[in-house]
């Protein structure tokens, strides 16, 4: 049934329209993945990164940062060479949206000085 369902994630999760309804189900999924499952999960993560630049899109932004964390704490499933592609994907979703957030934030400043602005509403 795991591997099933991972597949049909897989199937979903590189379509952006799809990605925060099949990213919860894979979150939601993660407890019940072991190491019999780890070819099959990192294809469904490598789908959700098929296109890198899906990450930084405001909508999805949040989906993915989740996804990333739920997966770094089952990471011990996957392969070593598999972890270090995961790598790759923390910087894709989770250091570039970190750094896109901040220069907003300093450039909106710059731009409005003496304005107090609501970072949450930036996000």
């Amino acid at each position: 049934q795991i591997t099933q369902a991972l597949s049909k994630i897989a199937n979903h999760i590189g379509n952006s329209n799809k990605f925060s309804k099949a990213s919860q189900l894979l979150r939601q999924l993660m407890d019940a993945i072991d190491k019999s499952h780890r070819n099959e999960l990192f294809h469904a993560i490598r789908c959700a990164f098929s296109n890198p630049d899906n990450c930084m899109d405001p909508l999805l932004r949040k989906d993915y940062i989740r996804l990333l964390k739920a997966v770094d704490i089952r990471s011990e499933v996957l392969s070593k060479q598999q972890r270090a592609q995961l790598e790759v994907y923390n910087t894709w979703g989770l250091l570039r949206n970190e750094l896109f957030t901040g220069w907003c934030e300093t450039e909106l400043h710059l731009l409005l000085p003496g304005c107090i602005l609501d970072s949450h509403a930036l996000r």
